[in-house]
Formats: C-alpha cells, structure tokens, sequence
C-alpha cells in the first residue's frame, strides 16, 4: 500500500512554506512557478521518509531467496570445538524445517535456531544489525509476532516478511 498524500494538504503545506520564506526573507510574494518547485520538493521529501520501523517503503517485501535466512538476535552454536557465537544479521541456509525450529549452516558451524529469530525479508535483518534502540525495538516487535504466528493453531510454518502478516 502506497502513502499518499492528498494533493490539497501538500498545496496547504507549500503555500505555508512559500509564505513564510517571503515573509523571513522579504522576498517577493511567491510565484506559480516558485510554487510548483515547493511542491515538489514536499512531495519529495514525503516520499522518502522513513517509516516507523526506520526502513525504506518497498512496494515488495525485499526477500532472500528460498531456505536462506539471516539471524535476529545472539545466537550460540554447539560444535566439536566450543560454543560459537553467530551475530545478529549472520546469513544462515536451512539444512531441514523441524517446525518451530530449524537445523541452519553459516559458514562451517550447523545449528538448531528458533524459527522466530530468523528473517528472510532483507529489510528487517539490515535492522536486526543495526545497533541502535529503535532498530532494537523493531526486531523484538518482529520477533514476538513471529513467536504468536508459531503459536497460531494454523500451522502455518513459514517465516513471513515483515508486513505480509
């Protein structure tokens, strides 16, 4: 879904700008064209805005092709050798879905991992590496969400990108 901006409140919102510039700048009062270049410049920049979650809008989830996932928090792996420790947005290939839990490969280490802290939406594993509060925030909100949809009694077993809930 595409956010839209009503063509009258960007109107609103340019006017308002064009009249304060003239009246700080004493400038002249603003032109069609001067206008036109406001609007633009509003619609630009509302575009880009991040959403909430600090991401890109993307008309498709950006995902990673098929049994490739990438890990959403600390996760420690037994082998032979110790306990290895894999960070947060470390690429993992699914060997075998056990349900709620899947055997995963990343580099030469293979692991048992939740299936609710694994992602295959590029998106929210960019945020899963991010080290600030916010992205934090947003991958423990995925994160529960995926745990109640394992939960659900539907049984439906593959991890959805963020939004296609």
């Amino acid at each position: 879904m595409k956010a839209i901006v009503s063509g009258g409140v960007m109107l609103l919102i340019a006017l308002g700008i064009v009249a304060m510039l003239s009246l700080i700048t004493g400038g002249p009062e603003p032109s069609w064209v001067g206008l036109q270049n406001v609007i633009g410049d509003c619609e630009h920049a509302i575009k880009n805005l991040p959403t909430r979650l600090g991401l890109r809008w993307h008309p498709q989830p950006r995902l990673a092709p098929p049994g490739v996932y990438f890990t959403l928090t600390y996760l420690s792996a037994r082998s032979p050798f110790g306990i290895t420790g894999v960070e947060p947005g470390t690429r993992v290939v699914c060997l075998k879905d056990e349900g709620a839990v899947l055997l995963v490969k990343a580099g030469n280490v293979e692991f048992q991992a939740k299936r609710q802290y694994l992602t295959n939406d590029l998106d929210v594993a960019n945020l899963a590496v991010r080290n600030d509060a916010e992205a934090q925030q947003a991958v423990a909100s995925y994160i529960t969400k995926q745990q109640q949809a394992i939960d659900q009694p539907d049984d439906s077993r593959k991890v959805q990108p963020l939004g296609q809930h």
